[in-house]
């Protein structure tokens, strides 16, 4: 065989041997993506309409703390690890919304909550339903209103939670997510939005507590510090004392006055969370934690993970596209609570909230 020949073969060789290696590191990297390699923490059991806690085990407890981003290609993944909640982002028609939904909830004996930010300003429906925005809003009865046509219309494609109203008293960021008017209108503007949203079934939430989230800089890019002031807390504590709204979604913001979180996020520190608490029976959700307004405050997202969920909140929103980060939250969690740091207790009574909300009777 000439040497001319034998080069060729050899390229040849060679090139089937890169060939076949990129086609398996690509078929590994689209089977992690899907989730394919996640362990699986099984389904919790439902007897009647009954959860008994003690049938579930740690990662079960604490993935049900969890909501994650919604994409269709992590339909298997979430299944696996058994979050309680998917977020759905933009889709360009309803019939797209109500299939991905259904191919999410097919099968779970204990449904995801199914989470929206529609607020009227920035609206994720846009494609088919025309939503008020929250700044032309006047009247009890248009916010009513608006709570009713939204929740029919989330209702309708399957979602049962929604992160509105927000209840900021400014936003000079986006300027379209606030109510217009006095503290007490903005007040009243929000329960009647409350009102009309829970008619329909969907799970309202007051946010971002305890205000300022909208006005000095954008948590979602920055760490965010503020004085709050008894204005920016008045609106919570009088939808408090109403006893209607669900859920409340505490901001990233390190506040100072009114509320004090100590120096770190409002959503990490215990104390924040149970003056909440002492007044609030509701979900406490966390605003979304990849934000860089808080994952910049901490050094490492192990570190991150564990003071948020010290901290106390209900529902935690991680909605980073890794399923193998949402595995090592879980896990990572869950070491911490079979250590003592995080109390089991307290993670007891948030997936009791978490699970009665969804419908079933939870004993222990």
């Amino acid at each position: 065989m000439s040497s001319g020949k034998f080069k060729l073969k050899f390229v040849e060789k060679v090139f089937i041997v890169l060939a076949v290696s990129l086609l398996f590191f690509a078929s590994v990297d689209i089977a992690k993506a899907q989730g394919k390699l996640i362990s699986t923490n099984g389904e919790i059991i439902v007897r009647s309409g009954v959860i008994d806690l003690d049938d579930l085990s740690v990662e079960q407890k604490v993935a049900q703390m969890i909501v994650v981003a919604g994409e269709d290609y992590h339909v298997e993944a979430w299944k696996k690890l058994g979050v309680g909640g998917i977020h759905m982002y933009a889709r360009g028609s309803a019939k797209e919304f109500k299939s991905s939904i259904d191919s999410f909830q097919e099968g779970k004996a204990v449904p995801y909550f199914v989470s929206v930010d529609l607020e009227g300003c920035l609206n994720p429906l846009a494609a088919f339903y025309q939503s008020v925005p929250v700044s032309q809003i006047r009247t009890p009865g248009d916010a009513f209103q608006k709570g009713l046509d939204d929740g029919r219309e989330l209702s309708g494609l399957g979602f049962t939670l929604n992160y509105a109203p927000v209840v900021d008293l400014d936003d000079t960021i986006w300027g379209c997510r606030a109510f217009m008017g006095t503290v007490e209108t903005k007040e009243i503007l929000a329960q009647s939005y409350i009102l009309g949203l829970q008619d329909t079934g969907i799970i309202a939430t007051a946010k971002h507590y305890p205000g300022q989230a909208l006005v000095i800089s954008d948590p979602h890019k920055f760490l965010v510090s503020a004085d709050i002031t008894e204005d920016d807390v008045a609106p919570y504590e009088y939808l408090f004392r109403k006893g209607d709204v669900k859920a409340v979604m505490v901001t990233h913001v390190i506040g100072s006055g009114a509320v004090n979180s100590h120096g770190v996020p409002a959503v990490a520190d215990p104390e924040v969370i149970a003056s909440i608490r002492s007044q609030f029976d509701g979900l406490i959700i966390t605003d979304e934690i990849m934000m860089l307004g808080l994952k910049n405050y901490y050094s490492s997202t192990d570190e991150l993970y564990l003071a948020v969920f010290k901290a106390g909140s209900d529902v935690v929103l991680n909605f980073n596209n890794d399923p193998y980060e949402i595995e090592m939250m879980i896990s990572v969690v869950s070491s911490a609570v079979r250590s003592g740091e995080v109390d089991i207790n307290r993670v007891d009574s948030s997936v009791t909230r978490i699970l009665e909300a969804k419908g079933f009777t939870v004993q222990q």
